[in-house]
């Protein structure tokens, strides 16, 4: 017999069969089924992007990593009570994290340990410069999150809202936004500042008040004059789920609000 088919005859165990082939086949098809399945579990499991890098769902520990790696954070302490995480304390850099010409804190808040909401927080500015700065928000929010639950406020009603504010009751006027991921609620809060109150006494109590009292005087002449208001303003970052539960909060407080105005007018 010719060398050549001795060889094939003797190599035909080194080939597969058809059958053998078509097993093959079949189990890398499934391995290729289970895959895309898996990667689409993942994909629609997946805990969407709430701000910058942090996302919902993630440890107190990662987003503690992820926060101090931010240029505005000086450093943040997982504060925990009876060895169960509690909160994170979260020190900001001088200049915090800027939006125009506001400067807003980090805070974080936590469900089962898993990061749910994330909120930004301006310091209080004069009432005069709100609404102009609550407009550019406006614009920016809208392009990026340009589901519009509510319209955006004109200024009369800006100024009203202001207005329902004493010095021991906040008011309170809010906007939400959304996208495919997450809503973002926008909100300004507004307060009614008065002069400090001299009680007399030591002479120590006369110093303590002569410095609030200056303090006021300086903050009075550029919000206006005595009795000021000031707007504070906050973004609330959440997850669409997370939204769903805030909602009734929300729609339960504004009604409130209303109440209370309605009582006034």
């Amino acid at each position: 017999m010719n060398a050549f088919w001795l060889a094939l005859l003797h190599s035909r165990s080194r080939f597969p069969s058809i059958k053998s082939l078509f097993v093959g086949a079949k189990i890398m098809f499934r391995v290729f089924i289970t895959f895309c399945a898996l990667a689409l579990s993942q994909s629609a499991n997946a805990e969407p992007v709430l701000w910058r890098s942090l996302a919902a769902g993630q440890s107190p520990d990662d987003v503690k990593m992820q926060l101090e790696a931010m240029p505005e954070v000086k450093r943040v302490k997982n504060v925990k009570k009876k060895g169960v995480f509690s909160k994170q304390d979260i020190n900001m850099n001088d200049g915090k994290v800027p939006i125009f010409e506001g400067h807003f804190a980090i805070e974080t808040a936590f469900k089962d340990e898993r990061l749910s909401r994330v909120v930004l927080t301006s310091g209080a500015g004069c009432l005069d410069d709100g609404y102009p700065f609550a407009e550019k928000m406006h614009e920016e929010l809208a392009r990026k999150y340009p589901i519009l639950e509510l319209p955006f406020p004109s200024a009369s009603e800006f100024t009203l809202r202001a207005l329902e504010s004493s010095e021991s009751r906040m008011s309170f006027i809010s906007r939400v936004y959304n996208n495919d991921e997450i809503y973002v609620i926008f909100r300004t809060s507004f307060v009614q500042v008065n002069p400090p109150v001299y009680y007399g006494g030591s002479a120590l109590a006369r110093s303590i008040y002569n410095i609030a009292r200056t303090s006021y005087d300086a903050s009075a002449r550029a919000c206006g004059g005595a009795f000021y208001r000031t707007a504070q303003f906050s973004l609330s970052y959440v997850s669409h789920s997370d939204w769903n539960e805030l909602k009734d909060a929300f729609e339960r407080e504004d009604a409130e609000e209303r109440e209370a105005a309605a009582e006034n007018i």
